[in-house]
């Protein structure tokens, strides 16, 4: 018997001008987390942000591969601490991690 345990989510937000009422999983999206553990792209994605934010600063000469993955990794880890702080089930990490954000954005 296959069985799925762990799945990605796929959403495509643009932070600069998102409402707290945008963010929402959809019907499908909703369900699955419910069931199984969705790993929210907002988080696995942040990497690509970092680099932005160390390009638009001039940060090139702390811009390696390592540092990237390290600072990363770090920042990841935490969020993912946080989340499981305030949700240690193995489903709605997803729905927790964005309302564990949105907290963090309206302070």
């Amino acid at each position: 018997m296959n069985r799925i345990f762990f799945v990605p989510c796929l959403t495509f937000i643009s932070f600069g001008s998102v409402q707290a009422s945008d963010i929402s999983l959809e019907p499908n999206g909703q369900k699955t987390d419910q069931t199984v553990s969705v790993f929210p792209d907002f988080i696995s994605n942040c990497d690509m942000a970092y680099v932005s934010t160390y390009l638009a600063h001039n940060h090139l000469n702390t811009l390696t591969n390592q540092y990237t993955f390290e600072d990363t990794s770090y920042k990841i880890k935490g969020v993912l601490l946080k989340t499981h702080e305030l949700n240690n089930s193995k489903t709605n990490i997803t729905q927790t991690a964005f309302q564990s954000a949105l907290e963090q954005l309206a302070n």
